[in-house]
Parts: structure tokens; C-alpha cells; sequence
């Protein structure tokens, strides 16, 4: 499954909100250089969601598209329940 995914860099800590409309709010602790947020977010939330995470648009602006692989209702749920790592 694909998610929107809009992120803000430089947070104090990683964490994420599932939006109404089914995006991702995504808050980085890292800088915007070098792939350091981009390497985070699919860190984190490979870790988080138990599956493969990949950037599939979006790697140099802070609107991006991300694949999950895996179930998709799974993947809902875990986003619904958990909200930072």
C-alpha cells in the first residue's frame, strides 16, 4: 500500500499522526541532509509496522510517498494504535 506522507524535520522526538484523510504527518528528529530523515522514516516505521518500508517520491521534499508492504487493514491498525515509536 501507498501513504502521503508530509514531514517535519528536526523534532524533538520521532513520532506520527494518522490523518483523517489517510496521510501521515510524520515528525523526524534528523536534519534534511544528506537522506538522514528519509533513512529515519523508513527505520522507524519499518520497526513500527513489522514490514518492508520504502520512499517511493518525494525524496527530496518534505512531501513524499511511501510504500508498505504488507496487509493493508494490518497496516491501518497499527498506524490507528500506535502513534510514535
Amino acid at each position: 500500500m501507498e501513504l502521503r506522507v508530509k514531514v517535519t524535520p528536526r523534532a524533538k522526538s520521532f513520532a506520527f499522526e494518522l490523518l483523517p484523510d489517510g496521510s501521515l504527518k510524520v515528525y523526524a528528529k534528523q536534519k534534511p541532509e544528506m537522506g538522514r530523515v528519509n533513512a529515519e522514516i523508513v527505520r522507524e516505521m519499518s520497526s513500527i509496522l513489522g514490514c518492508n518500508v520504502r520512499i517511493v517520491k518525494g525524496t527530496k521534499s518534505r512531501n513524499k510517498v511511501i510504500k508498505v508492504e504488507g496487509d493493508e487493514k494490518e497496516i491501518l491498525r497499527k498506524l490507528g494504535e500506535k502513534k510514535s515509536a
